[in-house]
């Protein structure tokens, strides 16, 4: 369904910052914004360095109760950094995705790099050889595409679900990619070691909720 819909604001007088969030999985359009003529928009003052973090849904923040709620807008706060959020619903291990992403105008000015990756291999049950090789092919083109930024890169977060290859393998996949690429200003971070390994920290056995995400900030912002 392709539709337009008009929103007005009554607010309250003195000085306000608004946020627009677009509804996940959704393409929107802002066609336009309008304000009374009394009115004086300000100028905004944001952190000159950016993060950038790519991955799958677990980043991009499917099924969060709000925008505020996902764990890469407040690590972004915590780390006074601009966010750009480059992930996914349903990414998979793709080198290309780097280059795709961190080369766009968006990623400029990017000084800290996150790639959580793994989940959507698992449920595929992606050979451990080809996705290692993957992540390491994507590391390789976020070095290329940013050079001076620190890439941090995650193995998939607790999750009670299992299959044949398992999440232990992946998050083992995840290591070794990046210790085979070797780069000093590349670090691997353990999925397990950011978030209470329980149920009561997911939505769905997948997604972290506000309590889970919360502490992914917390962890993340501790070690990047």
């Amino acid at each position: 369904t392709v539709s337009t819909q008009q929103f007005e604001f009554t607010m309250a007088a003195g000085t306000k910052t608004v946020v627009i969030y677009w509804p996940y999985w959704t393409g929107m359009t802002l066609t336009g914004l309008e304000i009374e003529q009394t009115a004086t928009l300000g100028t905004v003052s944001r952190p000159a360095s950016k993060l950038a973090v790519c991955g799958d849904s677990i980043t991009h923040g499917a099924l969060a109760t709000s925008g505020d709620a996902l764990w890469a807008v407040t690590l972004a706060g915590l780390e006074n950094l601009q966010l750009v959020n480059f992930a996914n619903g349903g990414a998979v291990a793709v080198a290309a995705d780097a280059t795709t992403a961190l080369t766009s105008g968006g990623a400029t000015g990017a000084t800290k790099v996150t790639y959580m990756i793994g989940y959507n291999n698992f449920v595929a049950q992606t050979p451990t050889a080809t996705f290692q090789t993957a992540v390491q092919g994507w590391i390789t083109n976020a070095r290329a595409a940013l050079p001076a930024a620190a890439i941090h890169v995650i193995s998939p977060i607790y999750s009670p679900n299992t299959n044949t290859i398992t999440l232990a393998q992946y998050r083992s996949a995840v290591q070794a990619a990046e210790l085979a690429v070797g780069d000093a200003n590349t670090f691997y971070i353990d999925g397990l070691s950011i978030m209470t390994n329980n149920t009561n920290r997911l939505v769905d056995g997948i997604h972290p909720n506000e309590t889970g995400a919360a502490e992914i900030a917390t962890n993340l912002a501790a070690l990047i």
